[in-house]
């Protein structure tokens, strides 16, 4: 494990438990073993290492959902497995997810527009369900279903964080999976918009060759030990700069990386980029 995910690991245990404001930078780095001086040459202050936890842990939930949906032979399973993820990370990380929106923290304009981004990809992820599991009536509802698919996130998300009562996690899936497709085959009426429910109308979530250029800088400076993942990452830098990547090679380098955690998210966002 990596120090910055060793110290984020820790920080999210005792933010869960105490709470932000009570949680000193010297509780940290005691808990999970490291100097001070250690924490300060990975975050500069607790704030970056809050920014750093929220940042990790959206990558991984739009890396992870992609992969899990993609794995899945059927729409209704794609379906499935998006809530399945959602309500697994609310299961491991629920405490602190409650913390920190009680304490509000880092809430501005940049934070707003970076958690933006994820969450356009995720839309996106679901219209694309959506049309595959209702072609006849996706087009007309798709947004109207995209808004009773976040309100059931929201409302089943906060039982399972609050964990007041037993439940079987399969059938509240299967339940809320039967109930989508109910709507979708059966409604009429639609209200909702793409301009309403997109944080920014006018602009797709946008995944670039700089964005990949700067993902791959960012974990080669994270990666000192291993020398595998450090010379994977440097063949990958160095095809993706060639102006025709062979794409024999960046496959073949996704598989050495797709086995390490810290990657899933330049593994994401070099497979949407070149459709791999």
């Amino acid at each position: 494990m990596l120090k910055k995910q060793l110290i984020m690991e820790a920080a999210i245990e005792l933010f869960s438990k105490k709470g932000i404001d009570a949680t000193s930078v010297q509780q940290i780095t005691e808990h999970c073993g490291i100097s001070k001086g250690a924490f300060y040459l990975s975050f500069k202050s607790k704030d970056e290492l809050i920014f750093a936890i929220i940042d990790y842990f959206t990558k991984n939930i739009t890396s992870n959902i992609e992969r899990s949906v993609s794995n899945q032979q059927t729409a209704q399973g794609k379906l499935a497995a998006y809530f399945m993820e959602i309500f697994d990370v609310l299961q491991k990380y629920g405490d602190f997810a409650t913390v920190f929106i009680k304490e509000q923290h880092i809430i501005d304009e940049s934070f707003i527009e970076n958690i933006s981004f994820y969450d356009d990809l995720n839309n996106k992820l679901l219209l694309e369900i959506f049309t595959e599991l209702y072609p006849e009536n996706s087009e007309n509802l798709q947004y109207d279903l995209l808004v009773i698919v976040k309100g059931l996130l929201a409302s089943c998300g906060d039982l399972i964080v609050k964990n007041v009562i037993e439940y079987d996690l399969e059938k509240l899936i299967d339940s809320l999976v039967e109930k989508i497709e109910i709507i979708a085959k059966h409604g009429k009426m639609t209200f909702f918009t793409k301009d309403m429910v997109t944080s920014q109308p006018s602009r797709q979530p946008e995944i670039t060759k700089e964005l990949i250029i700067e993902e791959l800088q960012k974990l080669t400076e994270l990666i000192q030990e291993d020398t595998i993942l450090k010379e994977s990452l440097f063949i990958l830098g160095e095809e993706i700069n060639l102006e025709t990547p062979r794409r024999a090679i960046i496959i073949g380098m996704l598989s050495i990386l797709e086995e390490e955690s810290e990657c899933n998210w330049l593994c994401y966002i070099i497979k949407k980029y070149y459709l791999i």
